[in-house]
């Protein structure tokens, strides 16, 4: 459906660059004949634009909510492959299987596409699943997605995966896949030439098809650390900071990809030494996902409340 901007809106979008948010709570079921900002709505625009959408259950907001950047159609395809699935296995010593659940959503270009998907990546290549689907309708394969998955489609579709860890309260994600036939096998990341050593001085780690993290060096950390003792300086209520000695991250851990004691102490350093005097900083020679960190800061935060509280 067509998107009116508002007058307000309009003038705003004369500076580049700008973002029009379209926002939109969707009942559900929805009401046949109610407009709402949703699913197979069309965005067309005289330039170039980028298109992310969002969404959450609106009973707790933003604490579980995913979003994805949105394809022009011109770059949708034909054949897919799922990159991940319910056989994924953990990633780390010590970490679950982050792709449990994993289903499959499939949108058509145009009406009367064809298509046929094998859910479960069998040894055969069996497409047990045939669907003919119209213009912005989409199909969607409920959680049984194995990696290797494929999608054969007659006209041009987009795909997306979502997926989670089952038991996990609030963690899911969502991927555009890119057609296979988009793919190829040379790539420029923009990382640093190496060292004498054949070290490098710019660590990444490919987290998944469409991430992929950069370890900041130790000047990267120690500015950091500046800038975010700043902003924590500017608080007015009882602030605590904690700092978790033995990993910022999973993969920050020792024997992980982004372990580097010296750029985690130029944070910390930075972070110490430009906080304010008044502000209590505990330092915990833990890990920040261990258990008792967590309990830490949550006493934390309860004993910062009650100060206020009493006021």
């Amino acid at each position: 459906m067509p998107v009116t901007p508002s007058e307000a809106e309009v003038e705003g979008l004369k500076t580049y660059p700008t973002v029009l948010d379209v926002p939109g709570a969707i009942d559900i079921p929805r009401t046949t004949g109610v407009v709402k900002f949703d699913g197979r709505d069309q965005i067309s625009a005289t330039d170039s634009v980028a298109v992310t959408h969002a969404t959450w259950p609106t009973a707790i907001n933003a604490l579980h909510s995913e979003m994805a950047a949105a394809f022009d159609t011109s770059r949708w395809g034909l054949q897919f492959v799922a990159p991940v699935g319910t056989n994924t296995p953990a990633q780390g010593t010590g970490a679950a299987a982050s792709f449990t659940y994993t289903g499959m959503e499939i949108m058509a270009k145009a009406d009367g596409t064809t298509i046929q998907i094998d859910a479960d990546a069998d040894i055969n290549h069996t497409y047990e699943i045939t669907a003919t689907i119209n213009e912005g309708q989409t199909y969607y394969v409920n959680g049984t997605v194995r990696q290797g998955a494929k999608v054969i489609a007659g006209k041009p579709v987009q795909v997306f995966l979502m997926t989670g860890r089952i038991t996990s309260n609030y963690e899911d994600r969502s991927y555009q896949v890119f057609p296979t036939e988009g793919l190829v096998n040379n790539y420029i990341v923009p990382a640093s030439t190496s060292r004498s050593d054949g070290t490098f001085p710019t660590a990444l780690y490919i987290h998944n098809p469409q991430v992929t993290l950069m370890r900041t060096n130790v000047e990267e950390c120690r500015q950091l650390g500046t800038i975010l003792a700043s902003k924590v300086n500017s608080y007015t209520a009882p602030t605590t900071v904690l700092i978790p000695r033995k990993a910022i991250s999973v993969i920050s851990a020792e024997g992980g990809p982004f372990h580097d004691t010296q750029a985690d102490a130029a944070l910390f350093d930075a972070i110490e030494s430009t906080l304010r005097k008044d502000i209590e900083v505990r330092s915990l020679d833990l890990k920040i996902n261990h258990p008792e960190f967590a309990q830490a800061c949550v006493e934390a935060l309860l004993e910062n409340i009650a100060a206020v509280s009493v006021k």
